[in-house]
């Protein structure tokens, strides 16, 4: 990827190692880059137009990230923390690679961590249940189910407390 005077590209240059090695390198507004329109939120103005996500979406924040570690690679912490998030659900792939290192991290920043289970995937079933064996220490583990039910508690308590 170095040009004829033996310079890294720019991909090269923000593209970590590790991201290089797993083959992770996805280019801007390719097919794999798109977001699913089911996963943006009710009233954004993209979803369901057909039309890939904007930046520009209301609800929406983009952070692409050049490594496994979002925290390092993007300004994910200072959005959590200028919106006062405490807690974060984190799900994703590849669970004992980017998810263990989002998850460790975030507990090192003092954010109470679940990890989705059954919401995150690896390269094989047994690095997957080793990875989740680890993150035990760093993170509440738990099922999609178990975690919707958490917030559908919570949004109940919210509003009863607002009510009063």
């Amino acid at each position: 990827m170095s040009d004829a005077t033996g310079e890294a590209s720019h991909a090269e240059r923000v593209t970590s190692i590790d991201y290089r090695l797993s083959g992770f390198r996805i280019p801007p507004r390719s097919w794999d880059a798109q977001l699913i329109d089911e996963l943006l939120l009710d009233g954004d103005a993209d979803a369901g137009s057909g039309d890939p996500p904007s930046p520009n979406s209301s609800s929406a924040l983009f952070l692409p990230k050049t490594s496994c570690n979002v925290f390092l690679s993007t300004a994910l912490d200072f959005h959590l923390r200028s919106m006062g998030t405490k807690r974060l659900v984190v799900a994703g792939v590849v669970t004992d690679q980017c998810v263990a290192t989002a998850v460790q991290t975030a507990a090192d920043l003092g954010y109470l961590v679940t990890l989705a289970e059954d919401a995150c995937a690896a390269t094989s079933p047994e690095r997957h249940e080793a990875a989740l064996r680890t993150l035990r220490g760093f993170a509440r583990v738990r099922s999609t189910g178990e975690v919707v039910a958490e917030l559908g508690r919570a949004g109940t308590k919210k509003v009863a407390s607002e009510m009063r």
